[in-house]
């Protein structure tokens, strides 16, 4: 966000769907910590070659980027339980949910499960984010 914000030195809406979804994965706990799993996964996926010939500011980016939006389809499925802090039994049904996904592969849920895993419809707002 703070690079957005320094890079375009204006305020008001912006297209960028990782950073409008950021906020609502920062207010679920458990959402956060998978979004920091995923993050340390593919951070260590990036080779030193790969460092030497792009800047690092720009992969990282990139990478935040990828792994927020791993977590969107998760976010908008029908059977995710909603979320309850401090609930205990609900945040470890979330996790089993979630691990769920991640082991069979949220292609080969999203395709070929479609009668089991129903998705919200895309929604416009999640796209852009405003800057007050």
């Amino acid at each position: 966000m703070s690079d957005t914000l320094l890079r375009d030195k204006s305020y008001g809406p912006r297209q960028d769907p990782a950073l409008a979804v950021f906020p609502a994965i920062c207010n679920q706990s458990d959402l956060l910590h998978l979004l920091i799993l995923i993050w340390e996964r593919k951070t260590k996926s990036i080779s030193k070659k790969n460092l030497q010939r792009q800047k690092v500011q720009e992969i990282l980016q990139q990478k935040f980027r990828e792994s927020v939006l791993l977590l969107w389809p998760i976010l908008h499925m029908h059977e995710f339980p909603g979320y309850i802090e401090g609930h205990e039994q609900n945040n470890q049904s979330r996790i089993a949910f979630a691990n769920n996904i991640q082991e069979l592969g949220m292609l080969e849920i999203l395709g070929k499960n479609r009668e089991q895993f129903g998705i919200a419809p895309f929604d416009m707002s999640e796209l852009a984010c405003n800057f007050p």
